[in-house]
């Protein structure tokens, strides 16, 4: 996951104003339970699927994030001038390149 890091835009980006772009072929699909689901059994996902957590926060005027699933322990700092957005869009953005290239299964 390391290695998809140096091809993140969003690092070197001196602001995180971004233009509204519309992407309607997506090969992947997003589910926000309700609070009732998530709080029995019903929490762990079916057999076969891959969960990811990713995060990005600053402290203390430094900034990171980190992403962690199978497969996958990152914690990465960002320096003193990256935002808590700019943190947690790379977080997201580190997870889905490593995904797209590994391919796990």
């Amino acid at each position: 996951i390391i290695q998809v890091i140096p091809e993140a835009e969003m690092i070197t980006n001196v602001s995180d104003i971004m233009v509204k772009k519309h992407s309607f072929d997506k090969s992947y699909f997003v589910s926000i339970e309700n609070r009732d689901k998530w709080s029995g059994k019903e929490a762990y996902p079916s057999k076969g699927v891959l969960k990811y957590f990713t995060d990005g926060s600053r402290i203390d005027n430094r900034a990171g994030f980190g992403v962690y699933g199978p497969g996958a322990k990152l914690s990465v700092p960002l320096g003193k001038h990256a935002t808590v957005f700019q943190a947690e869009v790379m977080a997201i953005e580190s997870c889905a390149r490593w995904l797209i290239l590994t391919k796990p299964k």
